[in-house]
Protein backbone atom coordinates (compact mmCIF):
# COMPACT_ATOMS: atom_id res chain seq x y z
CA UNK A 1 0.00 0.00 0.00
CA UNK A 2 3.09 2.75 0.83
CA UNK A 3 4.20 1.74 -2.69
CA UNK A 4 0.77 2.77 -4.16
CA UNK A 5 0.45 5.53 -2.19
CA UNK A 6 4.26 6.67 -3.28
CA UNK A 7 3.62 6.27 -6.74
CA UNK A 8 0.48 8.49 -6.56
CA UNK A 9 2.47 11.43 -5.26
CA UNK A 10 4.84 11.04 -8.21
CA UNK A 11 2.24 11.19 -10.99
CA UNK A 12 0.76 14.16 -8.88
CA UNK A 13 4.03 16.43 -8.86
CA UNK A 14 4.36 15.13 -12.69
CA UNK A 15 0.53 16.33 -13.86
CA UNK A 16 1.49 19.13 -11.37
CA UNK A 17 4.60 20.00 -13.56
CA UNK A 18 2.59 19.53 -16.47
CA UNK A 19 -0.19 21.73 -16.01
CA UNK A 20 1.67 24.56 -14.82
CA UNK A 21 4.02 24.08 -17.97
CA UNK A 22 0.91 24.05 -20.27
CA UNK A 23 -1.99 25.94 -18.67
CA UNK A 24 -0.07 29.53 -19.66
CA UNK A 25 0.22 28.17 -23.47
CA UNK A 26 -3.57 26.99 -23.51
CA UNK A 27 -4.67 30.50 -21.75
CA UNK A 28 -2.49 32.52 -24.33
CA UNK A 29 -4.35 30.48 -27.07
CA UNK A 30 -7.45 30.39 -26.01
CA UNK A 31 -6.62 34.92 -26.13
CA UNK A 32 -5.07 34.68 -29.07
CA UNK A 33 -8.39 33.30 -30.77
CA UNK A 34 -10.35 35.89 -29.41
CA UNK A 35 -7.89 38.67 -30.41
CA UNK A 36 -7.86 38.56 -34.09
CA UNK A 37 -4.60 41.29 -33.69
CA UNK A 38 -0.90 39.97 -33.76
CA UNK A 39 -0.74 41.53 -30.03
CA UNK A 40 0.11 38.73 -27.91
CA UNK A 41 2.04 36.83 -30.70
CA UNK A 42 4.98 37.58 -27.98
CA UNK A 43 3.43 35.56 -24.93
CA UNK A 44 2.69 32.65 -27.29
CA UNK A 45 6.21 32.25 -27.97
CA UNK A 46 7.11 32.54 -24.61
CA UNK A 47 4.70 29.95 -23.36
CA UNK A 48 5.64 27.89 -26.42
CA UNK A 49 9.35 27.72 -24.64
CA UNK A 50 7.54 26.54 -21.34
CA UNK A 51 5.79 23.79 -22.97
CA UNK A 52 9.47 23.25 -24.15
CA UNK A 53 11.19 23.63 -20.70
CA UNK A 54 9.01 20.71 -19.81
CA UNK A 55 11.14 17.91 -21.04
CA UNK A 56 14.02 19.76 -19.37
CA UNK A 57 12.13 19.71 -15.87
CA UNK A 58 10.17 16.36 -15.94
CA UNK A 59 13.68 14.32 -15.64
CA UNK A 60 14.32 16.41 -12.71
CA UNK A 61 11.10 15.81 -10.78
CA UNK A 62 11.73 11.89 -11.97
CA UNK A 63 15.36 12.07 -10.17
CA UNK A 64 14.08 14.49 -7.30
CA UNK A 65 11.10 11.83 -6.22
CA UNK A 66 12.50 8.79 -7.40
CA UNK A 67 15.31 6.88 -5.31
CA UNK A 68 15.91 4.61 -7.94
CA UNK A 69 16.55 6.83 -10.70
CA UNK A 70 18.41 8.91 -8.37
CA UNK A 71 21.04 6.33 -7.71
CA UNK A 72 21.27 5.37 -10.99
CA UNK A 73 21.89 9.19 -12.07
CA UNK A 74 24.52 9.05 -9.61
CA UNK A 75 25.87 6.02 -10.75
CA UNK A 76 26.33 7.04 -14.02
CA UNK A 77 27.82 9.92 -13.55
CA UNK A 78 30.13 8.68 -11.39
CA UNK A 79 31.14 6.79 -13.85
CA UNK A 80 31.35 9.29 -16.22
CA UNK A 81 33.65 11.40 -14.20
CA UNK A 82 36.04 8.31 -13.48
CA UNK A 83 38.02 8.97 -16.69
Amino acid sequence: MDRLIKSAINTMFILLVFIACYFPTTVSLVMSAFHKDNSNIQAIIYTYNLVLLNSSINPLVYCWRRRDIRVAVKQTLAKLYRF
